[in-house]
């Protein structure tokens, strides 16, 4: 027959086994499962006969609690913070100033802007090409694409 302090061992073996799976698959909380086992595994191998007493059910209910506890709060701060959501919105682009990537030549929309950091497809109502490099402010959006000016 088992002794009861082999019990604890092998409860203290599978905790391990548990958390290692919970590395290699985090979010699946088995780690939970596996936390409760160390602890209650320790307990067992050092107390054999408090697998039977009344205050094991209470030590795995408290365990429970506290390291539930404690992996949402490890998760939490896993997961990137809430940022506000991005102002893409092509209104919002509407009086920025931006500097030209790529020439913009008036009635196509081959040239570029960087707006914070994103390429935009471009072009003017002027009739003059804008170099690479140039300063301009977008004076309104047409679909996917920036109307621009040189900015003075």
């Amino acid at each position: 027959m088992l002794a009861v302090s082999s019990l604890g061992i092998m409860f203290v073996i599978l905790g391990v086994i548990m958390l290692i799976i919970e590395v290699n698959a985090p979010g699946f909380f088995i780690g939970l499962i596996g936390s409760v086992l160390i602890v209650l595994g320790i307990i067992t191998a050092i107390y054999p006969d408090f697998i039977g007493s009344i205050w094991s059910p209470v030590v795995v209910v408290f365990a429970l609690i506290v390291f539930t506890y404690l992996f949402i709060k490890f998760y939490a701060s896993l997961a990137p913070p809430d940022s506000p959501p991005e102002t893409s919105g092509t209104a919002s682009m509407v009086g920025e100033v931006v500097k030209v990537i790529k020439d913009i030549v008036p009635d196509t929309i081959d040239g570029i802007v960087s707006v914070h950091g994103r390429e935009w497809s471009a072009t003017t109502e002027s009739d003059e090409r804008i170099p690479a490099g140039t300063k301009v402010i977008v004076t309104k959006v047409e679909g996917v694409h920036l109307v621009v000016k040189i900015f003075e």
